[in-house]
């Protein structure tokens, strides 16, 4: 099961902006936040899909929501990579690119930095 989200990016001050202070917002989020300082002129609306596997979905009650073990679908990105899916890779500016680098030798993929 995937989801297909959409929404405005929100521009923050990436030195002082904090999204966990209680709870862990949900992880999409942290696709639509960009450096306010950097691209704060591009008003970018923005389409990802997300699939369920990373950390726990918790209701607001707290109960932890439980998904089967054959839910989770394999994503070869490997494949990916191959077929032009996945075409190159976006950082921020205090991305760590030599060890993303160095982790896309290890797993065989091909790494371009647009």
């Amino acid at each position: 099961m995937f989801s297909i989200n959409y929404g405005l990016v929100d521009y923050v001050d990436r030195s002082t902006h904090q999204e966990t202070l209680e709870h862990h917002p949900n992880p999409v989020r942290y696709g639509y936040l960009k450096d306010a300082l950097m691209y704060g002129a591009d008003k970018e609306m923005r389409v990802t899909l997300a699939a369920p596997g990373i950390g726990h979905f918790q209701l607001a009650n707290g109960t932890l929501m439980e998904f089967p073990n054959s839910f989770p679908l394999h994503f070869d990105f490997r494949a990916a990579f191959m077929a032009g899916v996945i075409r190159n890779l976006e950082s921020s500016p205090d991305c760590d690119r030599a060890r993303v680098a160095e982790q896309m030798l290890v797993h065989q993929l091909d790494c371009r930095w647009p």
